[in-house]
């Protein structure tokens, strides 16, 4: 199973059907991620058997 794939999918579909918003993903960050340029920025801690943390960025103007 493919973690990354899977957590990007489940995440495209929670804001396609709850905001009807289609996301534009970029390649995943692994490691350190460095200077992200944005204004928001939401994070989720996996645990247990699967560990990690999906971060999703984006400028002020569409968070509004």
């Amino acid at each position: 199973m493919n973690v990354g794939k899977a957590i990007i999918d489940s995440t495209n579909e929670v804001f396609l059907t709850m905001l009807m918003v289609k996301l534009d993903v970029g390649e995943p960050i692994e490691g350190d991620g460095g200077d992200v340029p944005a204004n928001i920025t939401s994070m989720i801690g996996l645990g247990k058997d699967i560990k990690g943390m999906l971060a999703v960025h984006c400028p002020a103007i569409v968070a509004k």
